[in-house]
């Protein structure tokens, strides 16, 4: 405990806070642009089966 409040007091802690807080918003940034990734990927799935039930009247796997 008492070296964790003493590394808590060390003048670059505040720097490792603000890196911690940097790559907090780095990982969610990358997460939504997966998000988005994969939301385009259904989507273009999405459209293949469309497709294929319009040319073939029956649904099935691309």
């Amino acid at each position: 405990m008492a070296h964790t409040l003493k590394i808590g007091s060390l003048p670059h802690a505040a720097q490792a806070k603000a890196s911690e807080s940097q790559s907090s918003r780095t990982r969610a940034n990358l997460v939504t642009k997966f998000a988005a990734a994969l939301r385009r990927g259904g989507e273009a799935r999405y459209a293949l089966q469309l497709d294929l039930i319009e040319r073939t009247g029956r649904a099935g796997v691309v």
